[in-house]
């Protein structure tokens, strides 16, 4: 099917890998992956923060999504986020984390770890309320223009920032959130 406001096509279920290599092993996240593209699926989500929570687990479901890429080469769309607020010693962030420089370290962490040049959606992870969206939607256009991004996504936003971060990128001409992505799962509210 193709995901409305871009030009991806995704299988209708995607899978993410926030428990990869910290409550999952590698080995049976691999396993659930392989399984989903035998079955079709193309459609993987990650971010810069997860498994921060377990030991050493910081950047893990990245790296584990990479190298499932690299090992099998199956046709994927991908899907991180980066922009994740202070979560204390765990996930110690700058509390500017929509700041040019914060964004552009996620984003170039995150493609480091998934080996990869381009992510297909980016998501930013949380929004602060406070950034003026027309800097944040300047700032992630910037990626877009330099080839790192293809679409935008915002994760656990408002729907009026959403609305408003829109309404700003087609004022200017600019590519706005085409996906959003509350924070409760469908499958376990």
């Amino acid at each position: 099917m193709k995901l409305p406001r871009t030009n991806l096509e995704v299988f209708p279920i995607g899978i993410g890998n926030a428990d990869y290599c910290s409550t999952v092993s590698a080995e049976a996240g691999w396993t659930v992956m392989d399984r989903y593209a035998e079955l079709g699926g193309n459609f993987f989500d990650t971010a810069h923060c997860y498994a921060f929570w377990a030991p050493d687990g910081l950047g893990l479901p990245e790296r584990h999504l990479g190298e499932w890429l690299r090992r099998t080469g199956a046709p994927a769309v991908i899907a991180t986020k980066g922009g994740h607020p202070d979560a204390g010693t765990a996930y110690p962030k700058a509390t500017d984390f929509l700041s040019p420089k914060c964004i552009a370290q996620d984003l170039s962490e995150s493609l480091d770890r998934l080996r990869l040049t381009y992510v297909d959606l980016y998501y930013l992870h949380r929004d602060d309320g406070v950034t003026p969206v027309g800097e944040i939607i300047d700032i992630l256009n910037e990626h877009v223009a330099s080839g790192a991004v293809g679409n935008l996504g915002a994760s656990n936003w408002s729907p009026s920032r959403v609305i408003e971060a829109n309404e700003y990128a087609g004022r200017q001409g600019k590519q706005g959130f085409a996906v959003v992505q509350p924070q409760w799962s469908l499958a376990i509210p």
